[in-house]
């Protein structure tokens, strides 16, 4: 699944249909254990792209998993999110990497956070003007909204007339 991930841009991932790692978690369809595997072939993924001298060892990976999934903003994350993340860190985007440990990755991870809710906001408005650009049938419109409420009516007459019978 992790392998799939292509995002390009905060946008991607935004756009995309995944659940957050807080919606998996939620849901109970995807497991905490399971979620954890997710996070660690990311982990692992990115540990690897650079020597071994440089990337987490196994105590490291497990103490990142917890700390990512215990913090307070971070599981709003998908998995694309911690890809695309994981990808600039490796480019170089977040500065040059001497070394890595939990708090160097909690750190690139909450910098892409705040980089993404810009991205959220910038999505948003995209999308409100595009709504505001399409043409409207005023009188479609209009005529809609006065059948909707006579159905609501005429559904809700029968409804009114049996408490009154009680």
């Amino acid at each position: 699944y992790y392998n799939s991930l292509q995002p390009r841009t905060e946008a991607d991932c935004i756009k995309s249909n995944h659940a957050s790692i807080a919606e998996m978690k939620a849901d109970g369809e995807v497991g905490t254990e399971s979620i954890k595997r997710y996070l660690l072939n990311a982990l692992l993924q990115m540990s690897k792209a650079f020597n071994r001298s440089v990337g987490l060892n196994g105590e490291q990976l497990e103490l990142t998993i917890d700390l990512i999934l215990e913090d307070p903003v971070l599981p709003n994350l998908k998995l694309d999110d911690i890809k695309l993340c994981f990808r600039r860190a490796m480019t170089g985007e977040y500065g040059e990497i001497y070394s890595i440990d939990p708090n160097i990755v909690l750190t690139w991870l909450k910098r892409y956070f705040r980089g993404r809710i810009l991205a959220g906001e910038r999505v948003s408005q995209e999308e409100h003007a595009a709504e505001l650009a399409k043409p409207i049938n005023r009188n479609a419109s209009w005529r809609k909204a006065v059948e909707d409420l006579a159905r609501h009516m005429s559904e809700a007459r029968p409804h009114t007339n049996k408490q009154r019978q009680r």
